[in-house]
């Protein structure tokens, strides 16, 4: 537990099997057995950051699809993905705290020309760089 809460790790949980194979270690044996499993697992996990937020779907015209991409970008907001027909649709995740000054930013970069729509709740993060949604 100490190497749990020393982490700084929040909805955590540790399994450690361990096979004796005959050995026995005991008490003071078997808690450091466990705390070093424990730790190289933490140390060898990718933590990730469950954000709540939101799906938004925000549809333009090409000619304001470059001052878009910069303002998210400026905003750190990441996207899913980015439909190019007619009309540009970016998939983007909203942090659920930033999404009304988002939505805001985007209808006064535009002038109103561009189109918002809200989707499901969700929480997401980055590992690697890659999006993930929960």
């Amino acid at each position: 537990m100490e190497v749990i809460s020393g982490s700084g790790i929040h909805n955590i949980v540790v399994v450690v099997t361990r096979d004796s194979g005959g050995m026995l270690l005991g008490t003071g044996g078997l808690v450091r057995a466990y705390t070093d499993a424990t730790r190289a697992g933490i140390e060898n996990s990718d933590i990730v950051e469950k954000i709540p937020g939101r799906r938004v779907d925000i549809a333009m015209d090409y000619t304001d699809l470059g001052k878009l991409q910069y303002m998210l970008a400026q905003n750190e907001v990441l996207t899913e993905d980015t439909e190019y027909t007619d009309k540009v649709i970016i998939h983007a995740l909203f942090p659920e705290s930033d999404k009304e000054k988002l939505k805001k930013k985007i209808t006064e970069a535009t002038s109103g020309r561009v189109r918002t729509q809200e989707g499901e709740e969700v929480y997401f993060g980055t590992v690697d760089g890659e999006v993930i949604v929960f």
